[in-house]
């Protein structure tokens, strides 16, 4: 029997048991959170405890441990039974099946286990899929989505966050940890960054286990893993509550080397132009990584102002011009102008205005594709994507090629692209690669058996058992290769992320970034800053965007970019990236904690730390809700200066208020709907480090003042040397020179009015420094015009008069909306969409509601594509939504912000047939997680809606891209009231 052990001493210390071994004289002992695992001597895992309760899920233990599937003759995982021995702390399994053999050692880490080992085969070829399996019962746990997103997981239900691919086992996890928790504990399977591989975890209710699945084809040729095949994860058990805020901070603690880039300064991305083209001082936006083209003054501008030079390159996809075409081309001809490119320099065909040097690009990367294309199963090249796209020119369509872009291989994409790189590098005074549309196309498979033999990533199979790559695989490695070119002069890469479908070697990009304009509690974000930890974090913006749009960006310190070649932005933003920059450089110096210590009782609230002992502490806090008061929760244990402790928002007019409550500080502030505080805590000495780092970004953004007049005036200024001999430290005598500097700067420009507040706010903050005292709030009150306010239930609106009421936003456009007869009426005519939307929110996490509407879809048939929407939406655009939506008036699904746009197959139901012309009463239960949808009285779909928002507006559209055809969609009400629960 698996010996029991006491936890005392320890913070729910884990410990490892074995049953009986053959020369085991005591069992090994660990730790590891809160988790205790028993092994017997053949590798079943017999003893899953939290604590000291057990979580063994009995019916699962025969499949547990090891356990290998093979394509084409196994096609259910067979366990791998053989000996377990123990060496020291380590655990050593060996087992042999059928041909293959497999050698294992479990070694503890810090909260948990190291797995690593070999598959080998002495036979043929083979495609296998391996799988570590854990029989823990989860029901009750949540998965981990995101930070901000989970789902209650049940036992008769599968659950994973991986990408279905169609490749291996069928799944592929995007990111490098996935986890689930109870209360107690959480519990994850890692990989590590620079060793991606096949594979996904997953909770499969057929087993009942929790596992990690690798796929690999071992076949010969293989430059590296023809007979062998090397796995390494990890197990890992941090106690406490936090889920997978606790796992990303065990991970980066484990591997912390992956998570800096200590010369990487904080700023913002600028796309092409010049900075210069912005009217002085430039420093107002702090744009720092310049995305840029081949005008040579642009290079000079940035290396004079320490701006990051980074030339642009396109790498996994070759975007061929057929701009000169009436239509998309087709597959065959996209192929046969490839090959008529490649076949000489003098007649490749390209966009008209471009010079001999873009003719021989085409030329030669042309060949390339040809050297090395991506291949389907069938052995036939895989089919370009065909489409329409302003940038490619003349009537703009043109074929997009995903491309293998393995090194090493002669001739190939990977190494003309390398050679691209290598030209850019060499010809401008460049600190590192932009790489654009980073990943596009990553998730097509390819069955090309030369770059399958050359890659040094385990090849994976398909469904037909012929070993296969992903265009993911082949630019990870290309992009190891050129962050091992670059050298230490030239660390920076900034890729364009746009989907999180598959792995990314961010172990070797220093700075992440997004061209997209997303909301910073959209999806993606949270994960560039999760897989990013302390590294800049960056997105692109072409748009003017309000200041509580922006202000969001702190939650998780990213920096908002900027258009050199677009004067409206971010000019229309400067009051906004004043404020908000050197705010934002504070959070990154401090550095991102996940494990925030801080709470809310309330929902659709988001928390994020900055910093940690001895201070300062910042605290973002984003309100997702109504309007409201909202209150957090920290330890006094947590802050700095505990029980002397008090709190500010730098960047609010009026104080939070804050109260001592017991072993607790209670902090509370007033925020609209969508609105972002920032609270620094700490004592008085924590309190003043803030200061000083305030007035340190002062007088570095001053510095740069100074470097700007020189370049826009070709001659330094006269005061430069006094602003350059400011001391770093001694902050009295600072305090001094930086007023001296301030009264001799005597111009009425804007830069030098610039540069004489910024000498005056770093005085300022230095003068706080050394007599830190705590404001005085008064009344925390939220402003009754704020929005968005709840809508008190039941509300009713039966569409009575000839208006909406004021309760609702139109958005008509060149459509129709109109009220008569006792409905609203919705149609397109010459818009492609047209709905109104509450002004006030839904709660449905507080106490479950039941959604009623009646309504008809008057359609005319036609071939055109038209749909009707009934939407729940966020009160801030972050990517999600609930959506029933009726196509054609004929079927009805329901989405989330899982489906479609995401990349995600996923949809809460499928399309079911709904009658057209006629009434329908839809009814719609929801609770925090769950929803039912009736039509007509009849069931329609029921489960988990896997929302990151409990408070919504309800939105009501018809939209198609072909404009209107005569389709009016008709609401006759609409009622909202609370519901038992579901």
């Amino acid at each position: 029997m698996p010996v029991k052990t006491s936890t005392a001493g320890t913070a729910l210390a884990a410990v490892l048991l074995l049953s009986a071994v053959p020369g085991l004289a005591a069992p090994v002992r660990t730790t590891a959170g809160a988790l205790t695992l028993g092994f017997d001597d053949a590798g079943r895992v017999t003893q899953v405890r939290i604590g000291k309760r057990s979580a063994l899920l009995a019916r699962a233990v025969a499949g547990s441990g090891f356990a290998l599937k093979e394509l084409g003759r196994t096609p259910e995982f067979v366990p791998l039974r053989g000996q377990v021995t123990r060496q020291g702390k380590a655990l050593h399994f060996a087992a042999q099946h059928d041909g293959l053999t497999l050698a294992a050692t479990m070694r503890p880490v810090p909260d948990g286990w190291e797995i690593a080992g070999k598959l080998r085969r002495t036979g043929p070829e083979r495609c296998l899929s391996l799988r570590f399996g854990l029989p823990v019962n989860l029901e009750g746990w949540r998965l981990w989505q995101d930070m901000a997103r989970s789902r209650r997981l049940r036992l008769e239900a599968d659950a994973t966050n991986a990408v279905e691919t169609g490749l291996g086992d069928g799944f592929l996890d995007p990111l490098p940890f996935t986890a689930v928790s109870s209360d107690a504990v959480a519990l994850a399977y890692a990989t590590r960054l620079d060793e991606p591989r096949f594979g996904h975890v997953a909770y499969r209710a057929r087993s009942g286990l929790f596992g990690i699945t690798l796929d690999v084809a071992l076949v010969d040729g293989q430059r590296f893993f023809a007979q062998e095949v090397p796995f390494r994860f990890y197990l890992l058990a941090p106690a406490g509550p936090w889920g997978v805020r606790a796992v990303v901070q065990r991970y980066f603690t484990l591997f912390p080397e992956w998570g800096q880039a200590p010369d990487m300064p904080p700023g913002g991305w600028m796309a092409w132009g010049d900075i210069l083209r912005h009217d002085p001082p430039s420093s107002d936006f702090g744009l720092v990584y310049h995305e840029v083209g081949n005008i040579e003054s642009t290079w000079k501008t940035n290396h004079l102002l320490g701006l990051v030079n980074l030339p642009y390159i396109e790498p996994s996809m070759y975007q061929q011009y057929h701009g000169d075409q009436e239509r998309a081309p087709t597959p065959a001809e996209a192929y046969a102008r490839l090959r008529h490119n490649a076949q000489s320099l003098e007649t490749a065909i390209i966009p008209t205005g471009r010079d001999r040097s873009f003719q021989e690009w085409t030329h030669t990367l042309s060949k390339a594709i040809l050297k090395t294309p991506v291949m389907a199963e069938d052995g036939e090249p895989v089919a370009p994507v065909a489409g329409s796209w302003p940038w490619i020119g003349d009537r703009n369509f043109g074929a997009q090629f995903p491309l293998c872009l393995l090194p090493g291989i002669p001739g190939g994409v990977g190494e003309a692209r390398l050679d691209e790189c290598r030209k850019l590098l060499a010809a401008h005074p460049a600190d590192g690669m932009y790489l654009d549309c980073y990943g596009a196309h990553g998730g097509v498979p390819d069955f090309n058996r030369d770059s399958v033999n050359a890659s040094a990533i385990p090849p994976t199979f398909g469904p037909g058992g012929k070993p296969a790559i992903a265009v993911w695989s082949s630019l990870f490695q290309w992009t190891e290769k050129l962050r091992a070119e670059l050298g230490p002069d030239r660390a920076c890469i900034l890729p364009n992320i746009q989907t999180f479908n598959h792995p990314n070697p961010w172990h070797v990009i220093p700075v992440l970034g997004n061209e997209d304009d997303k909301d910073v509690t959209d999806r993606l974000l949270p994960q560039l800053r999760m897989v990013g930890y302390h590294k800049v974090v960056t997105q692109l913006l072409y748009g003017t965007y309000d200041d509580a749009f922006l202000k969001r960006h702190l939650l998780y310190a990213v920096f908002p970019g900027g258009i050199g070649a677009k004067e409206s932005a971010p000019a229309g933003m400067r009051a906004s990236y004043r404020k908000l920059v050197p705010c934002l450089r504070v959070l990154h110096r401090l550095g991102w904690q996940p494990v925030t210590q801080a709470r809310s009782l309330q929902r659709n609230v988001r928390i994020e730390r900055y910093g940690q002992a001895p201070g300062p502490v910042l605290l973002v806090v984003v309100n997702l809700g109504e309007r409201r008061v909202v209150e957090v929760q920290v330890p006094l244990a947590a802050v700095p200066g505990g029980p002397q402790a008090w709190c500010r928002d730098p960047l609010a007019e009026t104080p939070p208020r804050w109260r001592r409550q017991g072993r607790t500080l209670v902090l509370s502030v007033a925020l609209a709907s969508g609105e972002t505080a920032l609270l620094a805590l700490g004592d008085a000495k924590a309190q003043a480090a803030l200061d000083r780092l305030f007035a340190a970004d002062r007088m570095d953004d001053l510095k740069l003042c100074f470097r700007e007049h020189a370049v826009r005036q070709g001659t330094p200024h006269p005061l430069v040397a006094q602003a350059e001999a400011l001391p770093a430290k001694a902050p009295a005598e600072t305090i001094t020179r930086l007023r001296a500097l301030a009264d001799g700067l005597s111009g009425e420009d804007p830069l030098t009015q610039r540069m004489r507040e910024l000498a005056d706010l770093a005085a300022q903050h230095l003068a706080a420094s050394l007599r830190p005292r705590p404001p005085r709030p008064g009344p925390v009150v939220v402003p009754d015009d704020a929005p968005y306010p709840l809508l008190p239930l039941p509300w009713t609106e039966e569409f009575d008069g000839t208006a909406p009421s004021p309760l609702w936003e139109v958005n008509a456009g060149q459509g129709r909306v109109e009220v008569a007869d006792g409905k609203v009426c919705l149609e397109l005519k010459e818009s492609t969409g047209v709905g109104l939307v509450t002004r006030g929110l839904i709660d449905f996490g507080a106490r479950p509601v039941v959604l009623e509407a009646r309504f008809t879809h008057h359609g005319t048939p036609h071939e055109w594509y038209v749909g009707t929407f009934l939407n729940l939406i966020p009160p801030v655009a972050m990517g999600d939504y609930l959506s029933v939506r009726t196509d054609q008036g004929s079927s009805l699904r329901m989405e989330n912000g899982d489906t479609a746009a995401s990349g995600f197959r996923k949809v809460l139901f499928d399309y079911q047939p709904i009658a057209p012309n006629v009434p329908h009463q839809l009814r719609l239960y929801l609770d925090a997680e769950r929803y039912r949808l009736e039509i007509d009285g009849k069931l329609y779909g029921e489960g988990l809606h896997n929302l990151q928002f409990t408070c919504g507006r309800l939105s009501l559209s018809i939209g198609s891209g072909h404009q209107g055809h005569g389709d009016v969609w008709a609401i006759d009400s609409v009622q909202v009231r609370p519901a038992a629960p579901l």
